[in-house]
């Protein structure tokens, strides 16, 4: 079965996370993505484990970048750029940039997340790739946007969580705050950007104008806070940590078990004495817990 977007030809110059999932996505749907990795040690993500024949994290032979190759059974690069053609090019070069400003002219999107000014460095300004291709929709994805006082900082996920606000909010209260498990804002970012550019594919084949994209991973980490911030200025109240409560809850959480754990919501007023039948706490049915704002109260003896 054709896919969405079938025939629709996308230039892929990103690395690592955010960019190659946006375009992992749009390869997803049917198009023909071409990636662009630079000759020798390729896209960094070819250099994060697992490996299949090395380790966890351990290149399975770390000569290879010594001998300008990189490994081919990265999970997270193949997970990445699956269905995806590669094409190696000195971006540097000018035979790799008259050669990227070729295919882009033959292109309906390119994406990239070079830092900011990266592109105008090479000399593939958004203004030079639009004198080759004015349809050409170009997205940019980087930590904090193409614009604005953080520009031109550098940032590490980590660092995008800390700044969002994030990591403030998650964690036990009495500890330290937490990293999410998986790079969340990465690939937050990258559907944020797929998203967009689909937005823009539509109104460049409807008007035959193209649009550069503006994705910054930092606001995305900060734009799912949910109702912190809008808690903070309406009441000036900080969003604190509460492990894995329920903001405002309780019987609401993550619990140990017998064998393992199980996630309660407590539901509805009405259904709380039908979930301590269902745990065995007859005693839960104490009048004391039978409100939410009583099991709240009374959070500790609850939980």
């Amino acid at each position: 079965m054709p896919g969405l977007l079938e025939g629709v030809k996308v230039l892929d110059l990103t690395h690592y996370i955010a960019g190659p999932y946006c375009t992992k996505l749009l390869s997803g749907l049917g198009a023909d993505v071409v990636k662009i990795e630079r000759l020798g040690r390729g896209d960094g993500a070819r250099w994060l484990g697992p490996f299949a024949s090395g380790g966890p994290e351990i290149p399975p032979d770390p000569s290879l970048e010594k001998e300008g190759m990189a490994p081919e059974d990265g999970a997270w690069f193949l997970y990445l750029n699956t269905a995806k053609q590669s094409l190696a090019l000195d971006l540097k070069s000018a035979e790799g940039r008259r050669l990227v400003l070729e295919l882009a002219a033959k292109a309906d999107i390119l994406v990239e997340n070079f830092a900011p000014g990266g592109m105008d460095r090479l000399g593939l300004a958004y203004t030079e790739l639009r004198k080759a291709n004015p349809a050409l929709v170009v997205t940019s994805i980087s930590n904090f946007g193409q614009t604005g006082p953080y520009r031109d900082w550098k940032a590490a996920e980590l660092n995008l969580y800390a700044i969002g606000g994030l990591m403030n909010i998650t964690g036990e209260p009495d500890q330290e705050p937490l990293k999410e498990g998986m790079p969340l804002a990465q690939l937050g970012a990258g559907q944020n950007a797929f998203a967009a550019t689909m937005a823009a594919l539509m109104y460049a084949e409807e008007t035959g104008e193209g649009q550069q994209i503006d994705v910054s991973i930092a606001e995305y980490a900060t734009n799912i806070l949910e109702n912190a911030l809008m808690q903070y200025s309406y009441s000036g109240q900080e969003y604190n940590r509460v492990g894995n409560r329920g903001y405002g809850r309780a019987a609401w959480g993550i619990y140990p078990c017998q064998d393992g754990h199980v996630g309660i919501i407590a539901g509805p007023d009405t259904r709380w004495p039908e979930v301590a039948r269902i745990m065995g706490r007859e005693e839960l049915s104490d009048p004391r817990f039978t409100s939410r704002a009583g099991r709240l109260e009374y959070a500790d003896e609850v939980d």
